[in-house]
């Protein structure tokens, strides 16, 4: 029997090996620019297999940006992407077409490119980003939420509810419409309506992943209404049934309003606990946290590093700046307590900053 030899390229490295590398990198936060495959060109022997780089650079790349649309997509609150990966997935994608992919791509780029701009609260930037979109690669629904965001957070609620509505309609077990809905109707005095949509949400099996989101959510309507007891209920199960750090931070809030000073900050420190170091409201948290822990005597320690850590994250702002003032004050660490004075009335000028200033002590004492 003759057998036939079939010519062709063997390859000094696998593919697959190559995009492992490819990912290795992306997923260490390497910056992989347009020529980021002829970085490994070294490992090749012949223009094909750089082809082949350049090729598997695309592949890669549009996973990489796939999988947090795909996560975000599943609905998942708690795990949704920040704004960073959305940030990185449009550049994933633009780098993906200057490589050669097709020009389908750029929808995704431009979901992403909403969706960081919804992040950085500029609706008209978003607004322009979803309406690009013009192929059928993005499920309808999360188009309609996200143009529905965008109405919203540019003060539209007709225009947002219609969306809000049309990704309902389109998709009736995906959370985030019912949520943005509600928050929607609360924004325009329909407090009634909204408790209904969220209540009716909270009795349908098919958002029971959702629950204590739903939950959270109903209570933040309560507590609007100065309905406390309700308010409490709801943030109570939401934090029993999910580890969130939303409602201990509103518990938090319930009970620094009701003089419960020592429960308050538990209650804010263990929302603490559950974020992430970069989450962007980390620092509402910690200067809730930092008000709290002044109003008790024993606090002013912990006071003091709260609003070092906000600081760190705002360095600028006049609340945290006054608050790490007064807490170094009372700890007579003037040092510290001139800085955040003299930032202050820097940035602040104000003859009352300024007269506190002129009799702060120069000198740390004991």
């Amino acid at each position: 029997m003759l057998m036939l030899l079939t010519v062709g390229f063997v390859s000094a490295q696998p593919s697959f090996d190559v995009r492992s590398e490819f990912r290795r990198r992306i997923d260490a936060g390497q910056y992989l620019g347009p020529d980021g495959a002829e970085a490994l060109l070294p490992l090749f022997q012949d223009p094909l297999q750089a082809a082949d780089a350049r090729s598997d650079l695309r592949i890669v790349l549009y996973q990489a940006g796939d999988e947090a649309i795909q996560q975000y997509l599943r609905g998942d609150t708690a795990a949704a992407p920040d704004r960073d990966t959305f940030l990185r997935c449009a550049e994933h994608f633009s780098i993906a077409i200057s490589l050669g992919a097709p020009e389908e791509y750029r929808d995704k780029q431009y979901f992403c490119e909403a969706r960081l701009a919804l992040f950085d609260g500029d609706h008209a930037q978003a607004l322009a980003c979803f309406k690009r979109i013009k192929g059928d690669t993005l499920p309808r629904w999360a188009l309609a939420n996200g143009r529905g965001l965008a109405y919203l957070l540019g003060g539209k609620i007709p225009e947002a509810e219609t969306e809000f509505r049309q990704a309902l309609q389109a998709n009736r077990s995906w959370a985030y419409p019912v949520n943005n809905l509600a928050l929607a109707l609360s924004a325009v005095g329909r407090y009634d309506d909204a408790i209904d949509i969220l209540k009716a949400a909270l009795n349908s099996d098919e958002f029971r992943d959702y629950v204590p989101y739903l939950h959270h959510n109903l209570g933040y309507i309560y507590a609007s209404l100065n309905r406390t007891a309700e308010a409490e209920a709801e943030f109570r199960a939401a934090s029993v049934l999910k580890q969130l750090w939303q409602p201990l931070n509103a518990l938090g809030g319930i009970r620094y309003r009701q003089d419960k000073y020592n429960e308050a900050s538990q209650l804010f420190a263990n929302a603490l606990e559950l974020m992430q170091p970069a989450d962007p409201q980390r620092y509402v948290v910690l200067r809730n946290y930092a008000t709290t822990l002044s109003r008790l005597r024993s606090g002013t320690s912990q006071a003091a590093i709260a609003w070092r850590e906000a600081l760190a994250l705002r360095p600028d702002d006049p609340v945290a700046l006054y608050g790490a003032f007064e807490a170094n004050k009372r700890l007579r660490h003037y040092s510290e307590a001139r800085e955040n004075l003299e930032r202050l009335v820097h940035l602040h000028p104000s003859e009352e900053f300024s007269r506190e200033l002129r009799h702060l002590p120069t000198s740390n004492q004991k």
